[in-house]
């Protein structure tokens, strides 16, 4: 079995249980199998709305103005009052 996910399980022990508790579920399961898989995203998409336009519902992606969500819906009575 390798030790290249040994540094990488300490961080994630650490960080998910705590200082306290990580070190300790790490030393007790050592002996059982682990994978280190690398994973290099080609795109990456966000919904979040920049602070800057944050008032203007336009803003937001144009799926949550489909015909027949809640969002379509609300916004259509605003565009009438």
């Amino acid at each position: 079995m390798g030790t290249d996910w040994i540094d990488i399980g300490k961080r994630m022990a650490v960080r998910y249980l705590g200082p306290d508790v990580g070190p300790k579920y790490l030393e007790g399961t050592r002996d059982q199998p682990r994978w280190v898989i690398r994973i290099t995203p080609k795109k990456i998409t966000t919904w979040k709305v920049p602070p800057e336009s944050a008032e203007r519902k336009e803003a937001w992606h144009p799926r949550y103005y489909e015909p027949g969500t809640r969002w379509h819906m609300e916004y259509q009575k605003e565009k009438q009052i």
